[in-house]
């Protein structure tokens, strides 16, 4: 599979073919139900309902939670077809609901499944790709303010060895803060480095 790499920030990850296309289709999906919602008709409410069950609680949604999210989009599907509509109400069990469906609607219940766990899958990676933007900045900024304060040090270090006219202990306090600093950026490699493996961990749990 074709593998790419992407930047924010300071942060590069991989993203493989499997990972953009459940993104992409997730984030259709969505914008198709959201206009669904906008547009009116007799589902308008219900795909409004669908959207916003979807957004709160797709990070916490187990596997019984994202089917019956998806019976209640193949619910809204029918009402906005103005087909016949059978409830699945939280106390029936979902098997008695979906165990009535003629197969073609249980074909399009099926797709519905599919297309909740890639909505999800989107949605989840788009906040997890802010947070780690935030991440990246804020290191980013520590690390601004870090050389400034060690540029700050070492002028006021050098004005005082000049003064003093100290040659040795100038070259002693040059040669420690280019350690400090290198051995900063070596910690700032190592925290970006373990936050794409944190990021990679999350698509491979996401994908399997």
């Amino acid at each position: 599979a074709d593998v790419s790499t992407q930047r924010t920030g300071a942060l590069m990850w991989i993203e493989t073919d499997a990972v953009r296309d459940n993104i992409e289709q997730g984030r259709s999906k969505l914008e198709e139900i959201k206009l669904q919602g906008i547009k009116g008709g007799p589902a308008a409410e219900c795909w409004v309902n669908a959207v916003r069950d979807l957004e709160e609680s797709c990070g916490s949604l187990d596997e019984e939670s994202m089917a019956r999210l998806a019976y209640s989009l193949l619910t809204c599907h029918l009402r906005q077809h103005r087909r016949p509509v059978s409830t699945c109400t939280r106390d029936m069990e979902l098997e008695r609901c979906t165990g009535t469906l003629p197969d073609s609607m249980f074909v399009i219940y099926s797709s519905f499944v599919m297309h909740t766990h890639n909505m999800c899958f989107y949605l989840q990676s788009t906040l997890w790709q802010s947070k780690l933007d935030h991440t990246v900045d804020r290191l980013q900024d520590n690390s601004e303010r870090v050389a400034g304060n060690l540029q700050i040090q070492a002028e006021k270090q050098e004005t005082l060895m000049v003064a003093m006219d100290v040659v040795s202990d100038l070259n002693t306090d040059i040669l420690s803060q280019t350690r400090q600093l290198q051995s900063f950026i070596q910690y700032m490699l190592s925290l970006i480095e373990k936050i794409g493996y944190i990021q990679q961990t999350f698509y491979d749990h996401i994908s399997t």
